[in-house]
């Protein structure tokens, strides 16, 4: 299904919308970058209340990391629920992941 909107806005309602005990999982690998700064909080809460959060961001775009990732090779981190789990190329070539990840 494809929802047009704000992501803040949108996904509670359709989060209800799934099955009883289902596991949600919202990506916004690159999405974030296109959401005024002010706001990807907001969308970043409202993704973690729905379900699982998967993200593939530069390390400064956004303050939702359960810790600021250090990037060594100058890549994006990709993180499950906030914590990082490695740093990758933004277009796959390469993936380093973090020890005990």
């Amino acid at each position: 299904m494809l929802v047009a909107g704000d992501g803040a806005e949108a996904l509670p309602t359709l989060a209800a919308q799934a099955p009883a005990g289902a596991t949600l999982v919202v990506t916004t690998p690159g999405v974030l970058a296109h959401v005024p700064r002010g706001h990807r909080a907001a969308v970043i809460d409202a993704a973690r209340a729905a379900g699982r959060w998967i993200t593939l961001d530069a390390p400064g775009l956004h303050d939702g990391w359960t810790r600021r990732p250090e990037p060594v090779r100058g890549g994006f981190a990709l993180a499950l629920d906030g914590e990082v789990l490695a740093e990758v190329d933004p277009l796959g070539a390469w993936v380093a992941w973090h020890p005990g990840s």
